[in-house]
């Protein structure tokens, strides 16, 4: 298992393959079975492992997309033995993202104001996803705006919300 990953990284792990016998095994290929989110090293055919040594090779994991995932890297060998002249070894991961979710959509309306008063309005958000999700400190543009408060936290873990409250007070027309 390559364990919990955020889309669009990678991981990988290796396996030490070993020759056990008294002769040379050679792999006539090893591939992932279907490839889709793994892939592996080496991917050469033909490879010599002499009598009593052994090669490393490598998974790798790179989700695409959020879900679990698996797949078999699956080694083809001229071993006497007919048992290891064909042998697949499972693997797995979870791609995982953090999703940001606004209640408000993208804006915060505020309508007419007149000049002289204030208003304050609550820009709430969640994450919806699997993974944390990292915020930036939020930033005021345009004159009259002032962020009041929030969030609570740079970091906002997998199904929790955090709000930001903007105040609108206009200094003129």
């Amino acid at each position: 298992s390559l364990g919990q990953l955020r889309v669009g990284r990678q991981r990988l792990d290796t396996l030490r393959v070993n020759s056990n016998g008294d002769s040379s095994i050679t792999i006539t290929s090893s591939a992932m079975k279907s490839g889709a989110q793994f892939s592996s090293y080496p991917t050469t055919s033909n490879r010599l492992i002499n009598a009593f040594s052994h090669e490393t090779d490598s998974v790798f994991f790179t989700p695409s997309a959020r879900g679990t995932f698996s797949d078999s890297l699956i080694f083809n060998t001229n071993s006497d033995t007919a048992s290891e002249q064909r042998m697949g070894i499972a693997v797995s991961g979870q791609g995982i993202q953090a999703i940001f979710n606004s209640t408000n959509g993208t804006t915060l309306s505020f309508g007419n104001l007149r000049v002289g008063r204030a208003a304050q309005k609550t820009f709430a958000f969640s994450n919806t996803g699997d993974d944390t999700l990292y915020l930036q400190s939020p930033t005021d543009s345009g004159g009259g705006f002032t962020i009041v408060s929030g969030p609570t936290s740079l970091t906002l873990p997998p199904n929790r919300s955090d709000s930001v409250i903007v105040r609108f007070a206009p200094a003129a027309k």
